[in-house]
């Protein structure tokens, strides 16, 4: 109740934030909301989906024309997720419900519990791009290209390939330089040759 009882002033921040920095000329804006994907697949964390649903509403409502972008994921501290439920259909319900607010959704979808459930991407509203995170910055190898590029092929089965990116699962920040550049330049190289067999 305690938490709840400082969102107003929160939403109020974020959206200072935000209006500061379309003044200075942003075109993009992205939510990172890994406590709210936290919060969803938890119950015991006390969030819902209406809930989720009205804080993005609130800090997205009546800005100018923008792209509009979330970031889900289940955390990344030490290279470990924070949350035991690592699905993603209790993410979905939420999602759909931001249809006509949010333009752009940055999924973590490396761990095997979401790609299990990758289907469920088909039931994206189609206002929406799907940045899908399959590179997985937690694993301290490098995927190889085939690997990346045989994954892309799947996800284009569910979404098409006008709306579909292809990202790390989070920031590679906390990764040492050798790990970020070989894991990035295997991502890049994947999507230059599935774009080539398309």
């Amino acid at each position: 109740a305690e938490r709840r009882a400082i969102w107003p002033a929160v939403i109020a921040l974020i959206r200072a934030e935000i209006q500061a920095c379309i003044a200075l000329g942003a075109k993009e804006i992205q939510l990172d909301l890994p406590h709210v994907a936290m919060g969803l697949v938890d119950a015991q964390a006390g969030w819902t989906t209406e809930t989720a649903v009205a804080i993005i509403r609130a800090i997205f409502a009546d800005l100018p024309a923008i792209r509009r972008s979330i970031h889900l994921c289940y955390g990344d501290f030490m290279a470990q997720s924070w949350t035991t439920n690592r699905t993603f259909h209790p993410l979905l319900p939420m999602i759909q419900a931001l249809d006509g607010v949010v333009d752009r959704l940055v999924l973590e979808f490396s761990l095997p519990e979401q790609w299990a459930e990758r289907a469920l991407l088909a039931q994206i509203p189609a206002s929406m791009e799907v940045a899908a995170g399959i590179i997985d910055v937690k694993a301290p190898t490098i995927e190889s290209v085939a690997e990346v590029a045989s994954k892309i092929e799947e996800l284009l089965r569910y979404v098409p390939a006008n709306r579909l990116l292809i990202c790390p699962s989070c920031g590679l920040g906390r990764r040492d330089t050798a790990l970020a550049m070989g894991k990035a330049t295997v991502m890049v190289q994947a999507v230059h040759q599935v774009n080539q067999a398309l």
